[in-house]
Parts: C-alpha cells; structure tokens; sequence
C-alpha cells in the first residue's frame, strides 16, 4: 500500500480503541468489527484466488510456447559433488545425446522437468529445503526463448546419532544408530547400530548404501553384522550370528519393491542349558551358510497399523548352497488384507505359509527351520510353542501355515480415540516334512490337523507400534504344541484316576452328557496333569512312525468315564436272552493314600462305587478297579552317538575311607594362602605340605561340603537361631553390667531394670535397621526416588500450566486495573 492511497477499512469515533475496550464497547460494536473483519478476509481470500486463476489461465494459454532450457544451477551445494548432480539432472533435460536442445522445448516441458528435477533432489535426502525458479538466460549465444534453471537448496548435516529403547515381539532392547549422510558427496550412506535386549542379547549392522540409476529407484548396499539371541525360552540353547551381506533394492514397497541380496553367516548354537534336550545337543556346533535370496514387497495399506483399505503381500524366497554346511530352498509369503464394513468396524484378514525343502540326505540344520506360536502369527499359543519337540525344546519345522481373522470395532461413542476392541480367530500348524510321502501328503497332513485359538481384547494405537492387551484361550491343540494357558494351583487334580492304559469313554456334551455314539471305547495313551487333559489313541490319531510325532488328541478329566469290563444283567420281565453290555464307573472312590518310601510316592486303591449301568447284584458294592500293569520298556538299538554300555558301567568314583582311629583321619583341606603358598614355594611344598602335592589330598566331599550340605536342614535353622539368642543374651550382659559399675544413686535392681530397657530398645532399633536393608536390596529406595521425582515433576508441570493460563474473552469479565 502506497502513502497516496486510502486503508481498506479504518475505525473512526465511536468504534476507536479505548484503555479498557471489552468493558466499555457495546456488545453491538464487536459485533461490527468482526462483519468488518470477515468482509476485508473475504475480499483479499478473493483477489488472491482471481490473481492465480489468472496466472493459470496465462500459463495454459502459453504452454505450447517454444522455451528452451540453457542451464541448470544448483546453488548452495558445499558438500555434493557436480558429477553426481549432473548424473541426477542430465538424464531429464537431456534425454539423447544431442545436447541441451535436445531436451524440452516448450513452456509445459520446461515446468514438467523443473518439477521432476525437484522431486529427483529432495527425494535424494541429502538436502533440508528445495526451491525452484526460472530465469531468462544470460548466455547471448542461446536463442531469446532460452532459460535457466535455478535452484536454491540447503544441505542437510553429514552426522546424525540416536538412541532408542523398543518393546515387542516378547522382547525389550536399547539401541543406538549412528548415520554418516553424503559420504562422498553422491547421497551415499554409512550406518552403523548396535543394540542390547533380552532376547537378542547384542547385536550390530554396518551398511554402505548409494544410489546406482539417475531416477534414485535402484540402491545397492554392502554391509557386515552379527547378532547374539537368546533361545533359552522355547530352546534351551542361544544362537551367534556373524556374517556380510551385498544387496541392490529397486522401487519403494507403495508401487512394488524387489530385493536381490547375497549372505554369508557364519552361526554357532552354544550356551546350552542343562536340561537341553537330546536333539538341541545334536544341532549344536558351528555351521555356516552361503545363499542368494529375492524378497518382492507391495504395501498399499492407508495404515500399516489399523488399516481400513488396501492389502500388503510379501514373497521371500532363498537358495543356499553355493558354499558352507546349509543347502536348501525356502519360500515364504506373507499377505494382510483389510476392508471397513461398517462405519467404526473393520475385517482385518492374515495369511502366511512358508517351505524349507533340504537337499542333503541329513534334516534341515536348526537356525533355517521356522518357528511358530505367539502373538505374532497365532495368539493365545507360547511364542514358538507350535510344532515338533524334544521335551520341553521346540525344535521348529520345514512346513508351516497361518491364518487370522480380526474385527475391529470403535469404543461406542468414542470413535476419535486411539483405544479400539478387538475380536480374533487364529489358527496355524508347523510341521516337519516326512520325505518318505509325496509332497501333497504332506501338505494335505500340515493342513488337516490345524491348532486354533480365539479371543477378545483391545488395541492401543501408539505410533509407530500397536499395542494389545488380549484374553484367548485355545480351541484346539495338538499334544506337541505348547499352548500357553494351564490349569491354576488350586483347580489341579490331586489324585488322578484315569492313568495311561486304562480304557475310556468320552461323555459328550450334545447328547445330554451321555457317552460317545456306538459306546466308543479309547485308550489313555498320556496324561496332562497341568492341563487337567487326557490325551487318547483314536483311529486318525495313532503315533506315526515315519514323522516320528504322537497325534493323538486330548479331552479334559470330566469328560472320561473308566471301563469295567462286560457283564450279563440278569433277565427282566418278558426277555428270554441275558444281555451282555459294558460297564462304566459313574463315581470313582479311593482309600487313604499311603506313601511309598521305596518308590518315592503316593498309593491308594481306587473303586466304583457307582456304574452305568447297575448292577443289581452288586448294588451297594465297591467295586475294586486294578490298576493297569505298565508294559515292560523297549529300549532302541544302540547307534555311534550312544554311550557303550562298557562306559557306563564303569566306576569312575569311589567313595573316601573314612575310619574311625586317629591314624586314619583325613587330610585338612588347605586354606587359600597356604595353596598358593604351597604352590609357588618348593621349600614349603616340600616340608609341610609335601604329602598334600604327592597324592594325599583331601577327598572331594571336603571341598564341596558347602554346596552338598542343605543351608535349611533343621539342625543348621536351629544353629542359627542359638547363635542370634547367644548373641541377645551377651549384649543383655553388657548393658547390665554398664549401668551396674555406676548406680548413680540407684538400687541394683534399678539399674538392671534400666539396662533392660535400654537393651529392648536397641533390639527395636536393629530390627528397625534389617527392616531397612532388606527394603534397599529390595529396590525400595530407588522406588522411592522416582516417587519424589514423579511428584516432583507433577508439581512442576501444575505451576506451568497455572503460570500460562489463559482465560478466553467472554462477557462480564472484569480485569483488574493493575493489570
């Protein structure tokens, strides 16, 4: 606005500013200065919409207008190379290799190649900001229609460190990542990280990246790491990893990304556990592994967390053998998809399924095989719990699949908030591939006998994570899963009645709670008594002995009644033939349990005191039920990796003669000073303790007594409580005869009673004191650290937002005139 021309709007008498203006104006006045308001914002809001139609209406009438690009600047560049942006720009003003004329020629090109331009050096991540102007050329050697390309950027810092700590997949884990941007000056990338976790206990990743084609589509990267895991949860062993990795990446997963990558691991399965199963102790040891692998990716989800349209498909495949002990193919695909059906609710459906074909004679090597179970692929079941085991080992599998059904729905009338419900079907198997069938046998197998779980819960959407808090249970489980839900204490069965061997019938539930159609009869091959579960041998579920795996299925404790044999009921009324029917216990009884100190455990005779049918002669009889008789072990024939049975009968200890006399009393073990002593001075050696280093050592009870003696027998409990009494008494004797040696005026009796009590309160004072320690080395004091300092910053937080408040204009405020 120049000094000749008039103010838009201006306020005149009575509509000027006053000291105090909300309380002396009219309600009226505001009124007419908001309309006033409105109306200037209206009429600029329209001048700049005519001002840019018209200039769009200038640049579409002129876009068929020859123009020519002379040169291209790229100002504010201190640390890229000129190469690398004439390697980025080239390519788009000059398609050919004629030269820059050769590039656009009119108004509509010379804009599409200064926006692409643009897009190719942001999208380099080497600069902060980007702007673009034209300007006409100053070269006099082009032609009049000829322009340059200006564009002013701001380089972004060459170093960048950041530290983080993450919560998931049943793992916690701090790290700290280190970035060197634009190394040599052409968007190149070194990267280094490390991290620290629970399961990955340590792990780092160096990577080298840059940019191989002008559109930046297409990377390539060379890197090197190496990770330590912790398996000892579903394994009992942990896995070290170190290995380099060379890969070129093209596309961005939003339109498709493909990945072709070569590794060589180096990988070793130590740290077992003691209670580490046979199969785990074989897989242990080093391996090494040489493969080349392609991974495609596409993700067009509107949300990678809580999505409500597109789907994200994932395809991993890998062949090792070009070098080291693995050989095998491995396929996996991973595919998510979600639609909004209703206005607040959401179908969310996963599938996954992978292969691991081995081509050596030998089962495929432990760290290449899957694993399945979780929160991650089927809930409600242990992480890794699916699939074959030793024991308490999961041992993963070759052949897997997984599929989830979610619906996810709104809080009701709180639809903006981050907290949703969650309702969800799992189910998945994990098997091994028994290369004795055909590859459809196998599939039709992995397919059939699936492990499936449901449940309800709630979904916390925390960028970038989400968070579930889940309630499932399983529906079905094989007996070599590990589903996650046990029995509580309490509800256990004490006393089991129904052992491996006896024979049952299931009593279902459809039919009013009577037995199994056509009465059914099942063996008990094995009892869950975490579970309260009897697992049963039926015709579709017998052991298989090529896969070596039990497939019998289970029925919980209620639902199995005992089988007593065939008995002839006597003839009723009008029948000519006795019929014979089986018998089953309706009420189970049992004596008093009587321990067995030979056998370590608990004997009692079990009896029916009720049957299914009556019996009419046996009415109000216990009818003794025999215990199964156990089959006699058979054991396997010895293969190399067994022990001879030479070796393990041999004695290899002999317990220490101990005899009663003087003369035959054990040598004392040396204390820590006299070995070393000993040990390091040979006329010490020599004289005293001469027979000591020739052979007559103590026996190794002596040295271990320590760790084979029980710190909570009865007798040591009783020592120490003499001890703490011994030790009362003395310090009563002391203060007794403190106070005694100066009366002070005052009786004997007096001057004991004093030390009494004195003494009684320095008893209150120590155990005060262990109350104390015991509360430190329980974490107390730093519990109460971060109480005071949560306070702390509570009140903090209160006086800052007390000390910024800001009351909103309304009518009849009064402000003070102080202020």
């Amino acid at each position: 606005m120049t000094s000749g021309e008039s103010p838009l709007w201006t306020l005149k008498p009575p509509l000027q500013d006053s000291s105090s203006p909300l309380d002396q104006e009219p309600i009226e006045v505001r009124k007419l200065r908001k309309w006033q308001e409105q109306r200037v914002a209206k009429k600029l809001r329209g001048d700049h919409e005519s001002a840019t139609l018209h200039l769009a209406d200038l640049i579409n009438n002129s876009l068929l207008a020859p123009l020519c690009v002379a040169s291209v600047r790229v100002e504010g560049t201190h640390k890229t190379r000129p190469s690398f942006l004439g390697f980025l720009i080239n390519p788009i003003v000059s398609p050919s290799s004629g030269g820059s004329l050769q590039g656009p020629q009119d108004v509509q090109s010379v804009l599409h190649a200064t926006r692409h331009i643009s897009d190719v050096l942001q999208r380099a991540d080497i600069f902060h900001s980007v702007s673009a102007k034209i300007e006409r050329s100053k070269d006099e050697l082009y032609p009049p229609e000829a322009v340059d390309l200006v564009f002013q950027v701001r380089e972004k810092g060459r170093f960048y460190l950041k530290t983080s700590t993450e919560l998931g997949n049943n793992e916690g884990s701090a790290s700290a990542i280190g970035r060197i941007r634009n190394v040599f000056g052409g968007a190149e990338t070194f990267e280094a990280n490390m991290s620290l976790g629970t399961t990955t206990r340590k792990s780092f990743n160096t990577s080298f990246s840059l940019p191989i084609t002008p559109d930046l589509n297409t990377y390539a990267e060379i890197g090197a790491f190496g990770l330590s895991r912790d398996y000892s949860t579903f394994a009992s062993c942990s896995e070290t990893l170190r290995g380099v990795k060379a890969l070129v990446r093209h596309g961005e997963p939003s339109t498709g990304s493909h990945e072709l990558a070569y590794q060589a691991v180096l990988r070793n399965l130590g740290n077992l556990l003691p209670t580490a199963s046979i199969s785990i102790r074989e897989s242990a040891g080093q391996t090494s592994k040489s493969s080349i692998s392609y991974t495609y990716s596409f993700d067009n989800r509107n949300d990678r967390i809580t999505g409500t349209r597109g789907f994200y498909t994932k395809l991993f495949q890998e062949f090792a053998g070009l070098g080291g002990d693995a050989s095998y193919f491995k396929a996996e695909t991973e595919n998510h998809i979600s639609r909004s059906v209703l206005p607040g609710l959401t179908v969310a459906l996963s599938a996954c399924s992978g292969l691991l074909w081995s081509f050596s004679p030998t089962p495929s090597l432990f760290p290449d095989r899957f694993q399945l179970g979780g929160p991650l692929s089927v809930r409600s079941m242990r992480f890794a719990g699916l699939g074959p085991r030793d024991g308490l080992d999961s041992l993963g599998g070759d052949l897997y699949w997984s599929a989830g059904l979610s619906v996810i729905s709104n809080i009701p009338k709180k639809g903006h908030w981050p907290l949703k419900t969650h309702m969800f079907l799992n189910a998945g198997r994990l098997d091994s591939i028994d290369k004795s069938r055909n590859f459809v046998e196998n599939i039709q197998r992995t397919i059939s006998q699936p492990s499936i779980s449901a449940g309800i819960g709630l979904i916390y959407k925390f960028e970038p994570i989400r968070m579930e808090v889940n309630f499932g249970l399983p529906l079905v489980s094989s007996l070599e899963n590990a589903s996650k839900k046990v029995v509580p204490v309490k509800d256990r069965i004490k006393y089991w009645n129904i052992v491996p061997g006896d024979q049952i019938r299931l009593l279902g539930r459809r039919r009013g709670g009577r037995s199994d159609e056509n009465e059914v009869l099942h063996e008990v091959v094995a009892v869950n008594k975490f579970r309260n579960r009897v697992y049963v041998r039926g015709m579709r579920h017998d052991v298989s002995p090529d896969a070596g795996q039990r497939k019998d299925k289970n029925y919980h404790y209620s639902r199995c009644q005992l089988f007593l044999g065939e008995h002839e009921l006597p003839l009723k009324a009008g029948e000519t033939e006795r019929k014979v029917v089986p018998v089953f216990a309706q009420r189970i009884g049992t004596s008093h349990p009587v321990w067995n100190s030979f056998l370590r455990r608990w004997q009692w005779e079990r009896f029916a005191s009720k049957t299914v049918p009556v019996l009419p002669e046996r009415r109000h009889e216990h009818i003794l039920i025999p215990w199964p008789k156990s089959q006699p072990t058979i054991h396997a024939d010895a293969t190399p990796y067994d022990t001879p049975e030479e070796q393990v009968l041999k004695v290899t200890y002999k317990p220490p003669p101990f005899s009663p006399t003087l003369r035959g009393l054990q040598p004392r073990v040396p204390t820590e000073t006299e070995y070393l002593r000993a040990l390091y001075n040979s006329t010490y050696k020599n004289s005293a303790y001469k027979t000591f280093f020739a052979g007559t050592q103590p026996p190794v009870e002596q040295f271990l007594y320590k760790e084979l003696s029980n710190p909570h027998s009865r007798a040591k409990k009783m020592k120490r409580w003499q001890e703490v009494h011994r030790a009362k008494r003395v310090l009563l004797n002391e203060y007794i005869e403190e106070e005694v040696k100066d009366l002070k005026g005052r009786t004997r009796g007096e001057a004991r009673a004093e030390a009494a009590f004195r003494w009684r309160q320095r008893l209150e004072e120590d155990k005060k004191e262990g109350r104390k320690i015991n509360w430190i080395k329980k974490g107390g004091e730093e519990k109460l650290e971060r109480k005071i300092k949560m306070r702390k910053r509570k009140e903090e937080k209160q006086r800052s937002r007390l000390a910024s408040l800001t009351l909103k204009e309304e009518p009849n405020q009064v402000i003070p005139k102080e202020l």
